[in-house]
């Protein structure tokens, strides 16, 4: 069973995503800020990191960053969901491997992440 660790701050967003990947049997962990993600993805070494792009305190480029600097987690495939259709590139350079646009649709989340399992 693959395990994806979610950061995001809205909880309604972290409720759907659950609930969408638990139908397909995947493990979701969640963490409503970047310290708490990062502690997390070094704690429980998940399959694939989803992270929002604005969070408090540490954004999704600073918590994808740092993660792409830690050892034992910075292979760790990591997908950025925004709404923000122009951070690609800056994403990118931060070390994003894919992007999901918001609002989430279903069929959009499960490809993706599927994409990265392939």
């Amino acid at each position: 069973m693959k395990t994806v660790l979610y950061i995001e701050d809205n909880e309604t967003n972290v409720d759907i995503v659950q609930r969408m990947l638990e139908r397909e049997g995947y493990t979701v962990l969640s963490a409503m800020q970047g310290v708490e993600g990062i502690e997390l993805a070094e704690q429980q070494h998940p399959d694939l990191i989803i992270v929002d792009l604005h969070l408090p305190g540490m954004n999704g480029y600073e918590i994808t960053k740092l993660l792409k600097r830690m050892p034992g987690v910075q292979t760790i495939s990591i997908l950025m969901l925004t709404a923000d259709i122009y951070s690609r590139q800056t994403g990118e350079e931060a070390g994003i491997d894919g992007y999901l646009n918001k609002p989430i649709r279903r069929k959009a989340l499960l490809e993706a992440v599927g994409q990265i399992f392939a």
